[in-house]
C-alpha cells in the first residue's frame, strides 16, 4: 500500500540570539550592543543585520556581519548604533541563513545627552588648551589694568 505525505514546512531549529548592552545609552554617543548568536542547527553561514532603529539612531557598524557557526557553537557580534533621540527605544537583531530569518527584539532606554556628551573626547585636549589660554589672557589683562591704575611713586627730593 502507499501513503501520501505532505510536508508543510521544512524549517531547521532557529538560532538563539542574546543581546547585552556594553556601553552608556546616551544621545550622541555610540551605543554598543554585544550579541551572541548560537547555532542550534547544522553547520551554517549566517548574515547578521539590524532593523527598526532608523527613527531614533544611525547604524555605525555590525562586526562581523557574515559569520560561519558550527552546530552547537556560538559567535559574538558587535552592533554599534549612534542614538539621535532619547527615550525607550527598540530595534531587532536579525540572522539570516538558508533564506530563513530569525529576529530578536532589543529594547534600550536612551538618556538625553548633556553639553559634554556631544563633544568628541578626542577633541577634549583642544578644549582644555583653549580654556587654559583664555584664563592666562584674563590674568595678563588684569595685571596690566592694575599696573596702569596704581599711582606711580616718583622719588621726592
Amino acid at each position: 500500500f502507499s501513503v501520501f505525505l505532505e510536508i508543510l514546512s521544512c524549517k531547521g531549529p532557529e538560532p538563539t540570539i542574546r543581546a547585552t548592552l556594553e556601553s552608556e545609552a546616551v544621545v550622541g554617543k555610540e551605543l554598543i550592543v554585544k550579541t551572541i548568536v548560537t547555532n542550534n542547527g547544522e553547520d551554517n553561514d549566517f548574515v547578521v543585520s539590524a532593523a527598526g532603529f532608523e527613527s531614533w539612531a544611525e547604524l555605525v557598524s555590525i562586526n562581523p556581519k557574515d559569520i560561519s557557526i558550527a552546530k552547537g557553537e556560538f559567535q559574538e557580534i558587535t552592533v554599534t548604533l549612534k542614538p539621535t533621540k532619547a527615550g525607550t527605544q527598540s530595534f531587532n537583531i536579525r540572522t539570516t541563513a538558508d533564506g530563513e530569518t530569525s529576529s530578536q527584539p532589543v529594547s534600550v532606554t536612551i538618556e538625553e545627552g548633556g553639553l559634554f556628551s556631544t563633544l568628541d573626547l578626542s577633541n577634549m585636549t583642544f578644549y582644555l588648551i583653549i580654556g587654559i589660554v583664555t584664563v592666562l589672557i584674563l590674568i595678563f589683562l588684569i595685571l596690566i589694568i592694575r599696573a596702569l591704575r596704581s599711582p606711580s611713586r616718583a622719588p621726592q627730593f
